[in-house]
């Protein structure tokens, strides 16, 4: 479980950057609290496997597995 979390916010945090966006933006866009979307960057929690599907779908366009 500690890789799957790692691996989220790893990428998450990286490819917000890359996508010029704020935690507060991708947060509002996938329905969930900024502070919470902090809390999975920071490897302190996991998105629900849902919520990381669209992240993906949303930061990598679609192309990632």
């Amino acid at each position: 479980m500690d890789d799957y979390k790692s691996y989220c916010a790893a990428l998450m945090k990286v490819y917000r950057k890359a996508n010029h966006m704020t935690q507060k933006e991708l947060a509002e866009m996938v329905g969930v609290k900024h502070l919470t979307l902090r809390a999975w960057e920071q490897n302190v929690a996991s998105p629900p496997y849902e919520i990381w599907k669209q992240i993906k779908s949303l930061l990598f366009g679609g192309i990632a597995g």
